[in-house]
C-alpha cells in the first residue's frame, strides 16, 4: 500500500485537542489556525529555558513577565532542579502512524528524562506552568512519553513519570505535583511497564489516529458541516473560537 503523508503531525496536544473537540482539532491542526502565544505561555517558555540552563540567563522578557518567571524558577525544589539539570532535556522523538492509505508524523518533546540502568527504570519530569486540575486525560502525556522512551531505550522495563506544577509551588499551593498521595499530598509517580506501553498505549494511539483520519475525510466531503456548540464554545475556552463554524 502506498501511504500519503497527511498535512498534520500527531502530538500530545493534538490528541488531547481532538478528544476534547474534533472540530477545534480540525481548525488548529488541519487548517493551521493558531493564536499568538499568551502571557502564561511566554512565562512558561522562559521557565523551561531556566531549567534547561540551570540558572537565570538569556534574553529577558518584559519586566513583569521576567519577574514572575524568576519567582517561579526560584521556587522549584533543589532536588527537582538537579534532576532537570542532569537529565536529558528538550529532546524530540518521532515515529510514523499509519491508517488506511494515510500516515502522519507522531512526535513528542520530553522536558527531562533520565535512565537508571541498575534498576532498568526511566524517570521523567514534565514541568507545568498551568494549574493542576481534574482532567480525565491527565495521564495521556506521560503515557505517550513512556511509549517513545521504551521504544528508544530497549533495555528499560519500568517508567516513572510525574508532572511538576511550578506555579503551584511558587504560590505555596499543594499538591504541586501529579500524581500525589491524597492523604499526605506528597509527590508520587505514575508507573508504567514496557509491555503496557508498547501494547495497550500504542493500541490506544492507533485508534485515536484512525478517528482523526475518518473525521477529516468525512468533514471534507460535506460542504456544509455544522455541529451543535456546547458550554466550552466561547472565546475564553476555545483557541479556535474565531474560526469555528460550530460556534456560529
Amino acid at each position: 500500500m502506498n501511504f500519503s503523508l497527511t498535512n498534520f503531525n500527531v502530538s500530545v496536544s493534538c490528541i488531547k485537542t481532538f478528544l476534547e473537540c474534533p472540530e477545534k482539532w480540525y481548525h488548529i491542526y488541519v487548517l493551521k489556525h493558531k493564536k499568538a502565544a499568551n502571557y502564561s505561555e511566554r512565562i512558561g517558555d522562559r521557565v523551561h529555558y531556566f531549567i534547561e540552563k540551570g540558572g537565570i540567563t538569556g534574553v529577558p522578557l518584559e519586566p513583569q513577565e521576567e519577574a514572575e518567571a524568576i519567582k517561579i524558577f526560584n521556587s522549584i525544589d533543589e532536588k527537582a532542579k538537579l534532576f532537570g539539570l542532569e537529565a536529558t532535556k528538550e529532546e524530540w522523538f518521532k515515529s510514523l502512524l499509519r491508517y488506511k492509505n494515510y500516515c502522519s508524523n507522531f512526535m513528542a518533546k520530553i522536558d527531562a528524562y533520565k535512565y537508571y540502568p541498575e534498576s532498568k527504570t526511566i524517570k521523567v519530569i514534565d514541568w507545568k506552568t498551568g494549574k493542576l486540575f481534574e482532567d480525565k486525560l491527565i495521564n495521556l502525556q506521560l503515557e505517550i512519553y513512556s511509549y517513545f522512551l521504551f521504544s528508544q531505550i530497549t533495555d528499560a522495563e519500568y517508567f516513572e513519570g510525574q508532572y511538576y506544577y511550578i506555579k503551584n509551588k511558587a504560590n505555596g499551593l499543594k499538591p504541586y505535583t501529579y500524581p500525589y498521595n491524597e492523604t499526605t499530598q506528597e509527590p508520587e509517580v505514575l508507573k508504567i511497564t514496557r509491555e503496557y506501553a508498547l501494547t495497550d498505549i500504542k493500541e490506544k494511539i492507533d485508534i485515536i489516529y484512525s478517528m482523526m483520519i475518518n473525521y477529516q475525510t468525512d468533514r471534507e466531503t460535506k460542504k456544509q458541516y455544522k455541529n451543535k456548540p456546547n458550554g466550552l464554545c466561547t472565546e475564553k475556552f476555545c483557541d479556535a473560537y474565531e474560526w469555528c463554524e460550530k460556534c456560529r
